[in-house]
Order: C-alpha cells, then sequence, then structure tokens
C-alpha cells in the first residue's frame, strides 16, 4: 500500500499535518538525508489536516516526492501499515503525551523524537529511539544515519521498545497510577512518586 521496495528502509510518521506536529522539520531532515547519500531512505506520513497541501508542495519544491517523501493521506489501517515500516519520527513541538509514539513502540519502531519533555518522555535514548535536540537537523540526521545504515540496531532498538511499551504502558499501571493521584488530592495518601 505505501509503494516500498524491499531495498527501502521507511521512516513514518502519523498524525494531523499541521505546523504545530513539526512535519516541515521531517522534511528538511528528508532533505538533508538525500543530500548526505541516505540512499534508499523514504519518509512516510499518514494523516491529513489543514497544512497537507502546503507540507506536499513544500516536500515536492524540494524534489523529494514521490521518491523520498510519500503522503498517503488518512488511512484506517495503521497499525498494520506501521509493521511494513523500520522507524518512526515524531517532531511534535509539544503534546500533553504522545500516544502515537506509544503506538510506534507497539509495532516495533525505533522512535525519533525531539528533546520535548511532553514528546520524549515515553523514549530511552539509545535503547528504545533516539532523542535529539529540539529543531536540530545536525544532531537529528545523527541518530537517523545510525537507524538506517544498521538493519540490525533497528531491530534490537524496535525490540526494546515493544517490550517497553507492553510492559510500562499498562491499563492495570495507568489505574493504579490514577488511583495514587486521586487519593493524594482526597488527603488519603502522601504524594505519589514521579
Amino acid at each position: 500500500q505505501l509503494g516500498l521496495e524491499p531495498n527501502d528502509v521507511a521512516v513514518v510518521s502519523v498524525g494531523r499535518a499541521i505546523r504545530y506536529k513539526g512535519l516541515d522539520f521531517s522534511i528538511e531532515l528528508a532533505e538533508r538525508a538525500r543530500d548526505a547519500g541516505l540512499d534508499h531512505l523514504v519518509f512516510i506520513h499518514i494523516g491529513d489536516g489543514p497544512d497537507f497541501e502546503e507540507f506536499q508542495a513544500d516536500a515536492d519544491a524540494r524534489g523529494l516526492t514521490p521518491h523520498r517523501f510519500r503522503f498517503p493521506g488518512r488511512m484506517n489501517n495503521v497499525p498494520t501499515l506501521l509493521r511494513g515500516c523500520d522507524a518512526a519520527i515524531h517532531p511534535s513541538h509539544g503534546e500533553g503525551f504522545s500516544l502515537a509514539v506509544l503506538e510506534y513502540m507497539r509495532a516495533g519502531l525505533p522512535v525519533l523524537v525531539p528533546d520535548r519533555p511532553s514528546v520524549c518522555q515515553a523514549i530511552d535514548h539509545g535503547r528504545t529511539g533516539f532523542v535529539h535536540r529540539q529543531g536540530d537537523l545536525d544532531s537529528a540526521l545523527e541518530a537517523l544515519t545510525s537507524l538506517v545504515r544498521s538493519a540490525e540496531r533497528r531491530a534490537d532498538m524496535g525490540r526494546a521498545a515493544r517490550e517497553e511499551m507492553l510492559s510500562q504502558y499498562t491499563w492495570a499501571r495507568t489505574a493504579r497510577e490514577f488511583q495514587d493521584v486521586a487519593d493524594y488530592l482526597a488527603g488519603k495518601a502522601g504524594r505519589p512518586a514521579p
């Protein structure tokens, strides 16, 4: 469905196509990666939104579409599509807590994120993905290069990401931590550990 070739390394993002989600950063990174000679690297953004056509036009003007950057739009089978990719990127400028990052991890993808606390909190740098400096294309390209050049590293990090997600981000843990906060606010217990 994504038109990938066997040698392609697919870096996926999922979400609304709006500036706040940082898709412009991914487009610039794709251009840098191409100029650095990272052959067979394909960025894919799944989703639509108010800035969708603007992002498409930007990628097209840089000569990235359709071989280096693809915009399939809104799709319904995202979990299946994620499993067909090699890594994920979530360059958002901030969020409460990114469920997309957990979806990437569940699919066994190493995740590249900026060092915004609300975006990177689920990623263990160097083990489940890479945390780069917000807006820093050089540090993001360095991390991306590491992932592109080693299928073994991608697989190891993806496996660690999946294990981390399945063990740490459970409904049972969420319910327990919510109850701890509710008990604290009601004066029934001490302050929960961060």
